[in-house]
């Protein structure tokens, strides 16, 4: 049975990055991103979890979203440079991800760790792509730079 690891951030991960962290009222999550590239990433998922972010980024516009496997989590460049799933906000990635006009813009990311799907929904838009890394455990993940704010909401059905 698949389950959903929805808005789980990886804290200890993010505070050792020095992202400022901020838990609201609400639940939700707000981090400020330290000079980069620097990863923000979700806890790991397993065969059977579906990972899943909402998320909003303001200040500096210079940032990718995407799945990398968690071997990779310890590289702040994965997902910049190396990404292979994932969506670029600028196109200033070396990585082959795609431009796309996501800031400042609700975004909706889901990974289904099994078949190695992920969908991006912003905008009415939505884009599937499928990583070489089904079954493995993997990561959401978020390449910032400085002074980027990151706002991370709970995702309902």
């Amino acid at each position: 049975m698949e389950t959903e690891n929805s808005s789980a951030v990886d804290l200890e991960s993010a505070k050792s990055r020095n992202f400022k962290t901020q838990e609201l009222p609400s639940g939700d999550f707000k981090f400020e991103s330290p000079c980069g590239p620097v990863l923000l990433l979700s806890k790991p998922g397993d065969v059977g979890d579906i990972l899943r972010w909402r998320f909003k980024v303001t200040g500096n516009n210079a940032w990718s979203v995407g799945v990398i496997p968690d071997s990779m989590h310890d590289d702040n460049r994965a997902l910049m440079d190396k990404g292979k799933v994932g969506l670029d906000s600028r196109g200033l990635g070396g990585g082959v991800l795609k431009k796309e006009d996501m800031h400042d813009k609700w975004v909706i990311v889901t990974y289904e760790v099994r078949t190695g799907e992920a969908t991006f929904c912003f905008n009415g838009k939505e884009i599937r792509q499928t990583s070489k890394f089904a079954g493995a455990t993997a990561r959401l993940a978020l390449s910032t730079h400085n002074s980027a704010c990151i706002r991370i909401k709970a995702v309902s059905d």
